[in-house]
């Protein structure tokens, strides 16, 4: 057998490796493997059949590592909680971006949407992106192929809400008890006109977590499911503020829009989801409770295309500038914070204990308030009275809403078409903060 030392390396190591999953810092020579041997099945953390974790001793020439029994392995694991991590992440630091807000917000259709964006206008603006592991980012996928790539424009689509449990996270045998973990998504981005300290080009490996909004619930965040402990490592926020679900707000736009999301009462305490949620994060850091929340946070207030009319000019501006050293364009960070501060002063006139809550805990500087919209129109309503064969579905326009309650449960009898989705600014809320976290990745004006 040969040593690692017979091929020669020249990549880069990180000097620590944050594991995405369970968020366990280690060295890169500790990095396990995932053996490929069958009979080396059974590991005894993660216990589904998927290969022992082992720390290799034996390599091939070419330097890549060996099990026990001989198998050539390649997959890549963390010493502490055995999950499954990409071996980029002993290349390339990490950015972790957690998405927050309470039930029927929006967030999965604004995670679909904003990843779908970010691969349209990264490569005009000269950047890479690439799945790191597409395994991971399974969830993902399946919810922008059902928001953007249907067979027709009359399709109708509609995304499943994230869960408390099942496919959105892990399940591993530690410490002789189950713990639930978060699936991450994680994507690769590079930015091939910047360089870094080592003369290569400047990349990170962005790594995205949803939340359900049920898991800010009392007692829902214990040790043996730690769901949300993600947002206490976070290099930045996204909060879903849904204006929608704000008595003062709704109150003022039903008597100005006809809109069906101004309908019936679908309202949650999001004041007091917020709360938890810093709470937990203080909690988490070791902080005092009347502590600052030093991460940079976007506030996206979703479904724009509903409320759009309370801005002085309805039209947003653009995001976008030519860049003058290159053929492509480049990021405008002036035209979203004067969004943003228009957007502010919204939220001080109709949520202002909302805002003051927000603004009390970080700092206004690194605090974005952007609208966006999934979607870019509104909802259609599946008929309340349906035919025999309980398969006609009736036009939103074709049926009365104004006596049908938009409770969580009936939302999920909302769709929309295909054809008609057309998305409102959902890449900004990222690039905004990327922008901020490491300027070196998006060309900016």
């Amino acid at each position: 057998m040969g040593s690692p030392e017979s091929k020669t390396n020249t990549a880069q190591l990180v000097e620590q490796i944050s594991c995405p999953n369970c968020w366990h810092d280690f060295p890169p020579h500790e990095l396990h493997f995932i053996a490929t041997s069958p009979q080396l099945t059974f590991d005894h953390i993660v216990q589904n059949g998927s290969g022992r974790r082992f720390l290799p001793t034996n390599f091939t020439f070419n330097g890549d590592a060996m099990d026990p029994g001989g198998g050539l392995c390649t997959e890549t694991a963390c010493p502490e909680c055995h999950l499954k991590i990409p071996r980029l992440l002993a290349q390339k630091n990490k950015i972790s971006i957690s998405i927050f807000g309470a039930p029927g917000s929006g967030k999965s259709y604004l995670l679909a949407s904003m990843t779908h964006k970010l691969a349209e206008v990264f490569p005009e603006i000269g950047v890479i992106v690439d799945d790191v592991d597409a395994e991971a980012n399974t969830i993902l996928h399946g919810y922008e192929k059902e928001l953007f790539y249907q067979p027709t424009p009359t399709t109708k689509v509609t995304l499943k809400k994230t869960d408390v449990f099942g496919d959105w996270y892990n399940t591993i045998k530690w410490q002789g008890m189950e713990r639930t973990l978060p699936k991450p998504f994680l994507f690769s981005i590079e930015n091939p006109g910047k360089k870094d300290k080592s003369g290569l080009p400047s990349s990170k490996v962005l790594c995205l977590y949803d939340n359900a909004g049920e898991s800010f619930e009392p007692g829902a965040e214990t040790e043996d499911a730690p769901v949300t402990r993600h947002m206490s490592k976070a290099d930045g926020l996204i909060f879903v503020l849904d204006l929608t679900q704000e008595t003062a707000f709704r109150k003022a736009c039903q008597s100005k829009s006809n809109d069906p999301q101004w309908k019936g009462d679908v309202m949650h305490r999001q004041t007091a989801l917020f709360s938890e949620a810093m709470s937990r994060i203080l909690r988490f850091r070791g902080d005092l409770p009347t502590a600052r929340v030093d991460t940079p946070i976007v506030i996206s207030l979703p479904k724009f295309d509903a409320w759009s009319f309370l801005l002085a000019e309805k039209e947003l501006p653009s995001p976008w500038k030519p860049d003058s050293k290159t053929s492509t364009k480049c990021f405008d960070p002036k035209a979203v914070y004067e969004v943003s501060d228009e957007l502010r002063e919204i939220l001080r006139r109709y949520t202002p204990a909302m805002l003051s809550r927000i603004e009390s805990t970080f700092d206004p500087a690194k605090t974005i308030y952007v609208p966006t919209s999934a979607t870019g129109c509104a909802p259609r309503k599946k008929s309340v009275s349906q035919e025999d064969d309980g398969s006609q579905l009736n036009d939103i326009m074709q049926i009365d809403l104004s006596s049908v309650e938009l409770t969580e449960e009936n939302q999920r009898d909302n769709y929309f078409l295909a054809g008609e989705i057309n998305p409102i600014w959902t890449e900004i809320p990222a690039l905004a903060l990327l922008q901020l976290i490491a300027p070196d990745l998006i060309p900016s004006s």
